[in-house]
């Protein structure tokens, strides 16, 4: 037998050996999650509310007039750990779990406040978490009705907060969206805390709205609707205070490039409106003594949207009266924002720490 017939046959092996799927599973008996609510009940038991894709009812809206179905079903499970709270799921849902298409993780203040630790391990253990789904905050006393609020257009809480995450960076600055792999990058730097978004539910009355819970704290009538603005800074695995829009707006000039921002320049009568079209933060240190100096400059491109006074931005006087006194309201705003994480979260949200360690390792 040639060499070129035994190279042939070996090929014709390996490919024979790699075309089995041994795990398959038919796309109709799997429930597929759309969002997860990780919460911490008051005997120290975790509790896992999982929001499934109903495929009888795709193709529906959120009245579900077409298809008489919801669009998704939720289902809780408790357990004295992350993994037993999920088998527990599997008594009200006749169908294997299927976490691949996931958009969202949410956590209550009471979980994150008291420890993140153990959800971070399992689900970077587990062989089916997947670390894209954006991590949440959820701020207040019934972070379970958010699978039972307004959602706009979408047809499950996940994929809202996808489109969101899509959409909002290109209007506005005031909130950040962080994926589940750079939540952990942070919480593993030294010198980097992480920081996760931040949503809350607020009762707006009887307007209307998408989807209406029977269990949801809101009365006969009212509708919940999400609120989504500002930062959950974290120190280690802990939460440890929120930020406002305008301090995650400076968070995120500090941090990264943002799309789009609009600021208002107050004036004795009508305010001056600016869009910021770009930034670029370059953050350098030094050490003088005993004491370490962080050095922040940041270039912003930015548009006069309205004019107020009756200045003429034609020209260089008024342009530059604008620019001062942009810069100085920027600059009010980021030290505060600074101040804050420094004074009294106590926690180095803005990386000063690993900047310093990559200039200055010893």
């Amino acid at each position: 037998m040639s060499k070129k017939t035994v190279s042939l046959l070996l090929c014709l092996v390996a490919v024979l050996s790699c075309v089995s799927c041994q795990s398959r599973e038919e796309p109709k008996n799997m429930a597929v999650v759309n969002s997860v609510l990780y919460d911490l009940v008051e005997d120290g038991r975790y509790r896992v509310t999982a929001e499934i894709m109903n495929p009888t009812a795709a193709g529906g809206t959120q009245d579900n007039t077409s298809s008489g179905k919801s669009p998704s079903i939720t289902v809780s499970g408790e357990g004295p750990s992350i993994r037993e709270a999920i088998s527990d799921l599997t008594v009200s849902i006749e169908r294997s779990f299927f976490g691949g298409h996931n958009k969202t993780r949410f956590f209550t203040e009471r979980l994150a406040k008291a420890d993140m630790c153990a959800v971070l391990d399992f689900l970077l253990r587990d062989h089916l978490a997947d670390e894209t789904p954006t991590m949440i905050v959820i701020r207040g006393q019934t972070p379970e009705d958010i699978h039972f609020s307004t959602i706009g257009l979408a047809d499950l809480v996940g994929d809202y907060f996808e489109s969101m995450g899509k959409n909002q960076p290109q209007h506005m600055a005031e909130s950040v969206f962080v994926s589940t792999l750079d939540f952990v990058k942070d919480y593993y730097e030294e010198g980097k805390e992480p920081v996760a978004g931040v949503a809350m539910i607020e009762v707006c009355g009887d307007k209307p709205s998408g989807n209406v819970s029977t269990d949801s704290q809101s009365g006969p009538g009212e509708t919940s609707i999400i609120l989504y603005e500002g930062l959950a800074a974290f120190k280690g695995s802990r939460l440890v205070g929120y930020m406002d829009g305008d301090e995650a707006r400076a968070y995120n000039l500090l941090i990264k490039n943002i799309d789009t921002a609009i600021i208002s320049i107050p004036t004795d009568q009508n305010p001056f409106v600016l869009e910021i079209g770009s930034s670029k933060a370059d953050i350098s240190t030094s050490i003088k003594g005993e004491q370490a100096k962080i050095d922040v400059r940041i270039q912003i491109v930015m548009r006069v949207v309205t004019a107020a006074d009756m200045l003429d931005v034609r020209k260089a006087g008024p342009l530059n009266t604008l620019e001062r006194r942009f810069n100085e309201q920027m600059e009010k705003e980021i030290t505060a924002a600074i101040h804050k994480a420094q004074r009294q979260l106590h926690s180095d949200i803005f990386g000063f720490g690993s900047h310093f360690h990559k200039e200055h390792p010893r």
